[in-house]
This record gives structure tokens, sequence and C-alpha cells, in this order.
């Protein structure tokens, strides 16, 4: 069970630092940001970039669905 949080904290703590890397290069983090900021905009892009990931993934176990369905046929 704690190897399950030790790689749940692993996948987080990557994503916060793909999202501030990500903001950092497109210009949105620079000297006059402050960590308020920072982290609330983390927290969006995380956010959102976890619903898209669920997003995605629904709609792959969708495709998968229908294929298996019209090869059962």
């Amino acid at each position: 069970m704690g190897t399950l949080f030790k790689y749940i904290f692993y996948i987080i703590l990557v994503v916060l630092i793909y999202v501030i890397g990500k903001d950092i290069y497109d210009g949105k983090i620079n000297e006059d940001t402050s960590v308020l900021q920072v982290s609330s905009d983390a927290a969006n892009g995380t956010k959102s970039t976890i619903e898209n990931g669920i997003k995605k993934l629904e709609e792959e176990v969708t495709s998968i669905k229908i294929e298996s369905t019209k090869k059962a046929e």
C-alpha cells in the first residue's frame, strides 16, 4: 500500500513540474510572479491536464468497446 502512495506522489510531482515548466516556458511565470499565482496556476494546470487525460482515456475505452462489438458480430 505504501508503494502505491509513493507512485501516486511521484506522478503528481511529475505533473506539477511539467505544468510549472510549461508556464515558465510560455512566459506566464517571470520574476514578478508571486508564489500564490504560481501555485494557483499550477493547480489549474494540473487539474486541466488530468481532466484531459481522463477524457482521452474514456474516448479510447469507448472506441475499443465499439471495435470489439463490431468484431463479435
